[in-house]
């Protein structure tokens, strides 16, 4: 069957927008190595896997500061802003409603954690977390993470890990995410990342 010039262009341009589907659909392999990435207002510092796409930037009055690693369909995201050192300092000074031990710092990492989780609900369609679980940063001490399950393109499933640390000056948030297919894989180096977030 012969076609013509306009039937050819269509179906080169189908058969493109397949190989870049497929393209983006490969797996992503589990990191053997690191590299180190500080923000550009000088925020915070992290590890990422060494080859990953990184982005960073920050606004001109240094008041939020970002950093994305990506590779495929697989993304982590550190950004660090005043606005959630201030809402620390509101809820310390008033006692704050979450649970901290009795400890002003970790009651506020607490409340902003959860009121992260209303920013993920907005973002993500269907999107469902687990309870906020406490672990250590060597750096910055006692954080909250929650792990999340949400709709994804074409009916795929993403799924990932959400973190919150508080400095001084500073909340710091890492927002972990991949298809559900590949969790087990990259959960590991999710958690590496988390865990390496600093002061610069």
């Amino acid at each position: 069957m012969r076609y013509g010039k306009r039937e050819a262009l269509a179906i080169v341009g189908v058969l493109a927008g397949l190989s870049q589907v497929v393209g983006c659909g490969q797996r992503v392999p589990a990191p053997t190595s690191y590299s180190k990435f500080t923000a550009k207002d000088g925020s915070f510092s992290c590890e990422y896997p060494a080859g990953w796409e990184v982005e960073g930037g920050s606004r001109a009055d240094n008041s939020y500061g970002w950093g994305r690693f990506s590779k495929g369909n697989v993304q982590v995201k550190v950004t660090a802003d005043t606005t959630g050192s201030y809402l620390a300092d509101i809820s310390k000074s008033s006692g704050g409603p979450f649970g901290g031990g009795g400890n002003e710092e970790n009651r506020a990492v607490a409340m902003l954690h959860e009121r992260g989780k209303k920013d993920m609900e907005d973002d993500f369609s269907g999107y469902k977390e687990k309870p906020a679980v406490i672990f250590q940063s060597p750096g910055l001490g006692e954080g909250r993470k929650s792990e999340f399950l949400a709709d994804g393109s074409f009916g795929g499933r993403i799924r990932g890990v959400r973190a919150t640390l508080l400095t001084n000056n500073r909340r710091i948030t890492t927002i972990c995410q991949c298809p559900e297919v590949e969790w087990n894989t990259l959960k590991p180096a999710f958690n590496k990342v988390i865990n390496s977030v600093s002061l610069h």
